[in-house]
């Protein structure tokens, strides 16, 4: 059972996490995590207090995803942008042989940095976990995902269930997640156009060429020819107009 706390120290904060599931620190998911920068994960190091092993991850000016997104629904940009970073992290880690299913998915657990404002996670390897469970922190991301959507945006509402079900169903990877949103929002996009699409394409009919737009230019015979025509126009006029003198 993994447990968590936090602590303050100097000028950092700590998540710490305790528990049997840590015994095992000759994992090589340990030595790979503690040896290598991953991007989008947060730096992990082991420390032994009273004879018991503790797993240290820095969360100084970090927040929770859980706090960010309190009573601030999350819009198509907002759910796009951490579902392309789970898919990112999840990606960087699998080049070091780490499973995503040692992602730790919980809102509390998923941290926003403050400074860059991106998202970053836990990574921990629980050796205690069984086998067949893997879809579970993809189940914990989207059912938080359900509590913070937008429900005021029907389609992305419907989207977000959608993705739910895949998750709580089925045994799907991040990737999928990440690509199903992707293509549903941009189907959405190309059969729906907003109030503002529309009236952007009616000016865009008005307006002079852009740069780089191809423009037609008459040829010399096409001149030559108009010229000629306007020349014969002005001599009809003006023998009419003699004759009426006369």
């Amino acid at each position: 059972m993994i447990q968590t706390k936090t602590i303050h120290e100097l000028n950092h904060t700590y998540l710490i996490i305790t528990g049997d599931c840590i015994e095992k620190t000759d994992d090589f998911r340990y030595r790979m995590l503690l040896s290598n920068c991953m991007e989008g994960v947060i730096p992990m190091q082991i420390r032994v207090i009273n004879g018991e092993r503790e797993v240290y991850f820095d969360i100084t000016e970090r927040e929770p995803a859980a706090e960010y997104y309190k009573g601030r629904p999350a819009g198509r940009e907002d759910i796009r942008f951490l579902l392309e970073a789970v898919f990112r992290v999840s990606s960087n880690i699998e080049k070091f042989l780490i499973d995503e299913g040692n992602l730790i998915m919980r809102p509390e657990l998923i941290y926003r940095n403050v400074k860059t404002g991106g998202f970053e996670f836990i990574c921990f390897p629980d050796n205690d976990r069984e086998e067949g469970i893997k879809e579970e922190p993809a189940k914990e991301l989207m059912r938080f995902l359900t509590g913070c959507v937008d429900t005021g945006d029907e389609l992305l509402t419907e989207c977000i269930y959608g993705l739910y079900d895949m998750a709580a169903f089925k045994n799907v990877n991040f990737a999928t997640l990440y690509e199903t949103y992707m293509g549903e929002m941009k189907e959405t996009k190309l059969t729906k156009e907003s109030p503002e699409e529309e009236q952007q394409e009616n000016w865009e009919s008005i307006l002079p060429p852009e740069k780089g737009r191809k423009i037609y230019i008459p040829s010399l015979q096409e001149w030559g020819a108009a010229l000629l025509g306007v020349t014969g126009m002005a001599l009809i006029g003006l023998n009419l107009y003699s004759s009426f003198l006369h």
